[in-house]
């Protein structure tokens, strides 16, 4: 599949249409709230005075000092929304599926469901090419 097109500095740039267009199917984007530190610069007082102003770092409240977080848009599956959107009512997906809804998943988490995200799509593949022999045999 031919990817969408876009003008760039240094060109026509394609953009790849299989994969998640905010993580480049990695399923983590960098926070936006640290800017990926991890950390925040934060207003304090000394004493509870209110003299004497002063900047303290704190870990980052969006992203628990990681500096990513889980992907919005594909919910850490890599997957394009066009994908995404026909994968999860497919029967391949309900171990994907199931993780999604109950289980917490997090940077440490992901390496496992993306596993799992792999081997539902294959499970995919399969499927429909073994459809499409059948189809091909009957007609």
């Amino acid at each position: 599949a031919e990817g969408a097109r876009a003008e760039g500095p240094s060109g026509v740039v394609k953009v790849r249409d299989d994969v998640c267009v905010d993580c480049a199917a990695e399923g983590f984007t960098t926070c936006v709230t640290c800017k990926g530190s991890g950390s925040m610069k934060m207003l304090g007082f000394k004493d509870g005075s209110g003299e004497g102003n002063l900047y303290q770092f704190v870990e980052c409240p969006d992203c628990n000092g990681i500096g990513s977080k889980l992907c919005g848009r594909c919910i850490g599956t890599g997957l394009s929304t066009t994908q995404l959107k026909g994968f999860l009512r497919d029967p391949s997906f309900k171990k994907v599926l199931y993780r999604l809804k109950r289980q917490k998943i997090d940077i440490d988490t992901l390496p496992k469901m993306k596993q799992e995200v792999a081997q539902a799509l294959a499970d995919v593949k399969k499927r429909k090419e073994e459809e499409a022999k059948e189809a091909a045999m009957t007609a």
